[in-house]
């Protein structure tokens, strides 16, 4: 047997008087099970021990069920529910609960007589020790979720730190890459300006040689041009440029100056 399900609800009748009534539902796994009902109006009490769907009288079946969860929350609802009160003669009064079916639309009717308790204290004093128990655990239950809130809080702050954290370095570093990429552009554009100047300063050196009407040497004539002056220069001679005719002439007058030496000095005996 499992252990007992318990509850204390409120309940009124057709006059709008508050009763209490406590539940201890008792049933073996996959059984419906019994169930001890009590009932007060704070001076009275009337019980009922031992409810079972056979002893309810109701032309349905799981009359239990929907007398637990029309009166507690130990079932689920299963349709509209309503309660009726009704004292007797003998003291006993009548549990009555109206249940519209919402496939059909029809109404049962589940009904418990009650038996006067007597004396009524006990059974009012263990429903308010039920009560009490009821409300500690609340209690019990509130502080936990308190406590688990309150864990959700600094779980929630040191997140929120986490992330603020996380997206200041990220602006930081983004910042940092912006900076290094607009000096490296920075960098390329005064490059490329450089090479520019200097490409537009060889052209008009080339429009104006044009102009001219000079032809400007090529990569490979200017070095020999260039080697070739160097050469001469190591040698201490300087460089000319004559034609076949001033070639021949000076050859000439070399040779005529060294017979003209000859003849002025004689040689030694």
């Amino acid at each position: 047997m499992a252990q007992p399900r318990l509850a204390v609800c409120p309940i009124k009748d057709a006059h709008g008087k508050t009763y209490f009534i406590s539940i201890t539902h008792r049933a073996a796994p996959g059984e419906e099970g019994s169930a001890d009902l009590a009932l007060t109006d704070g001076s009275l009490a009337w019980t009922a021990a031992g409810v079972t769907s056979e002893s309810i009288a109701a032309g349905s079946t799981q009359r239990l069920v929907h007398l637990l969860a029309s009166l507690s929350d130990l079932e689920v609802s299963q349709g509209e529910y309503s309660t009726e009160i009704d004292p007797r003669s003998d003291g006993s009064l009548s549990l009555k609960v109206l249940w519209k079916q919402p496939s059909t639309g029809l109404k049962i009717a589940l009904k418990v007589i009650m038996a006067a308790a007597v004396p009524a204290a006990p059974v009012v004093l263990s429903m308010l020790e039920l009560l009490m128990g009821n409300m500690a655990a609340l209690k019990a239950t509130c502080s936990d979720l308190l406590q688990q809130s309150q864990a959700f809080e600094r779980q929630a702050a040191q997140n929120q730190d986490i992330v603020s954290k996380y997206v200041a370095a990220k602006e930081q570093h983004d910042r940092d890459t912006n900076a290094k990429v607009a000096a490296l552009l920075n960098a390329k554009k005064a490059k490329l300006r450089e090479l520019k100047s200097e490409l537009e300063a060889a052209q008009e050196e080339v429009k104006r040689l044009q102009e001219q009407g000079s032809e400007p040497m090529d990569a490979d004539e200017e070095g020999e041009a260039s080697a070739a002056a160097k050469g001469l220069r190591r040698h201490g001679k300087a460089a000319y440029v004559v034609d076949d005719d001033e070639e021949d002439s000076f050859s000439e007058g070399s040779e005529g100056s060294d017979n003209d030496s000859q003849a002025t000095n004689p040689p030694d005996d």
